[in-house]
């Protein structure tokens, strides 16, 4: 199993109709069947497209049993907590 990052390019959708599906889509398409996305993060765009980093998880191992496209399907949670949040991205320098 190794974990790497990928830069993709992503040509832009007229009217951003069924963005998700697209953007699945188009990740799906640039990744090989023994790798599953676990991270996407569009870094720059413009009216032409975007570019996107790509966490990938090649040749993973019998524990993980995520479907590729897993990272663009919604979940909606049965219930809301504003409560309590956390959300954390690590950069690491280079």
């Amino acid at each position: 199993m190794l974990l790497y990052e990928k830069e993709i390019s992503i040509p832009a959708i007229a009217g951003h109709k069924n963005l998700l599906s697209y953007l699945s889509k188009i990740v799906l398409e640039k990744t090989s069947p023994n790798e599953i996305p676990i991270r996407f993060a569009v870094t720059q765009s413009n009216g032409k497209g975007c570019k996107c980093e790509l966490g990938v998880l090649r040749d993973p191992d019998s524990f993980v049993t995520m479907e590729q496209d897993a990272i663009f399907k919604f979940k909606k949670r049965q219930y809301e907590s504003f409560d309590k949040f956390n959300a954390v991205l690590l950069v690491p320098q280079a």
